[in-house]
């Protein structure tokens, strides 16, 4: 595990410094996807997150989301729900602001 962090709090410019430490985790290790995200929403996000940080989110096999009782976190766990790659498989709403873990569904083989 490697720190990549911090992201410089209550920034207007968060979404992109999370997209900026994405792109320097690929380049750095030469990583197409990532086996596991985690988010944690005890800070402020302030601005919407992009379509490149989705990207990661829709690839990685684990996404860990902290503070879904948060504005932010909790459109992120909606979008992952609705969008049907990930399953929801723990949860607790009331804790510490709530928490969910997520696991990428995997494509069924079709014909052997």
């Amino acid at each position: 595990m490697k720190w990549y962090g911090p992201l410089l709090r209550n920034s207007s410019d968060m979404g992109e410094q999370l997209e900026k430490a994405i792109v320097r985790i690929r380049e750095e290790n030469d990583v197409m996807a990532f086996d596991l995200v985690l988010i944690d929403g005890r800070e402020t996000i302030q601005e919407d997150v992009s379509e490149g940080v989705y990207d990661v989110l829709r690839g990685a096999r684990y996404v860990l989301l902290g503070g879904v009782g948060g504005v932010s976190i909790h459109e992120i766990y909606r979008r992952l729900q609705r969008e049907g790659r990930h399953r929801v498989t723990g949860e607790n709403p009331d804790l510490r602001n709530g928490y969910a873990v997520l696991e990428r569904r995997e494509c069924e083989v079709v014909g052997s």
